[in-house]
């Protein structure tokens, strides 16, 4: 097997208008809001989000890794949005992350690697 990229992802959340109207407010385009449901995409990249019912849990341990040009101007764009990003660090792998988290529990890091 060949895995050549990771095209999307389905997350289920207490409000799909919430999470798309905060990936939006991060460059996400709002692609449909829909009873239940709502997607973003960022250039090929989709999330759906779908209402959880009482066998999801949300961001349990889950963590969404996205590529920036410029970790620390992000942290600032994030900052100034009031979104409590992490400050940035360099790891030994020659990643360099900043991360926050989404309404219901999701990690999202963006980053760099060297």
């Amino acid at each position: 097997m060949n895995i050549k990229a990771v095209s999307g992802i389905i997350l289920m959340v207490s409000d799909p208008n919430k999470s798309a109207d905060f990936y939006e407010g991060l460059g996400f385009t709002l692609v449909k809001k829909e009873q239940g449901l709502a997607s973003v995409r960022s250039n090929w990249f989709w999330i759906d989000f779908a209402t959880k019912d009482k066998h999801t849990t949300g961001g349990d341990g889950q963590w969404i890794y996205m590529s920036v040009e410029d970790v620390d101007k992000t942290y600032e764009e994030l900052k100034a949005k009031k979104l409590n990003p992490s400050t940035p660090e360099k790891f030994s792998t020659g990643r360099y992350e900043t991360a926050i988290t989404d309404p219901d529990g999701y990690k999202l890091v963006f980053f760099t690697k060297k």
